[in-house]
């Protein structure tokens, strides 16, 4: 769970990746999350209601072809790991039923998250190196997405990421299993035509 600073209560965020929760420099709140507006300043309300405007017309389908955009919320959340603070965004690319509708955004490592930082000047905090090689967030031209070793992340510098997806998840937060279940009847005419009435 992260702290949300300007409510002083915790709201649950999703991650996959709890190897990268060092890399947080960010959070990205979907623009259809219920409590969006709780978490929007007076000072950003106009710019938050201009870009909420913006998306309400475009399709899902079409956000996930457009630019990564979004608008910050004037809030700020605390990184469970580092005690940092980071910048709350609201974007066009985190979608209110995947996970909790919060996310972490670790442009280092999420090519998303990549875009997104480079377009509003989001620092960007490599914590997974290729194993033979180190990177440079400066020189990065897109986000390194595969597992390596460890740095930058204080008691698991130096163990390989996929050890530590385990050992980050048990220190930070707890593993859960989402299933997507469905209606049946309601899957089967969307795959194969309407049945048969009975």
């Amino acid at each position: 769970d992260l702290q949300i600073i300007k409510k002083n209560e915790k709201w649950p965020i999703f991650t996959t990746r709890p190897d990268t929760l060092f890399g947080v420099t960010f959070m990205v709140v979907s623009a259809q999350h219920p409590r969006l507006m709780e978490l929007v300043t007076d000072k950003q309300k106009k710019e938050v209601e201009k870009f909420l405007k913006k998306i309400k017309s475009t399709s899902e389908k079409e956000l996930e072809e457009l630019e990564k955009e979004g608008a910050f919320t004037g809030s700020y959340a605390t990184n469970p790991a580092t005690g940092k603070k980071v910048p709350v965004y609201t974007g066009n690319f985190v979608v209110a039923d995947y996970g909790c509708g919060m996310v972490m955004a670790v442009p280092a490592h999420d090519q998303r998250d990549f875009e997104f930082a480079k377009k509003y000047d989001i620092p960007i905090k490599v914590v997974i190196n290729p194993l033979t090689y180190e990177l440079n967030a400066e020189k990065m031209t897109r986000a390194f997405t595969t597992h390596g070793k460890i740095v930058n992340s204080p008691g698991f510098d130096g163990v390989l990421s996929e050890d530590a997806v385990d050992e980050m998840g048990k220190k930070f937060g707890r593993k859960t299993v989402n299933y997507k279940l469905r209606d049946w009847l309601v899957s089967r005419q969307r795959f194969w035509g309407t049945p048969i009435p009975i």
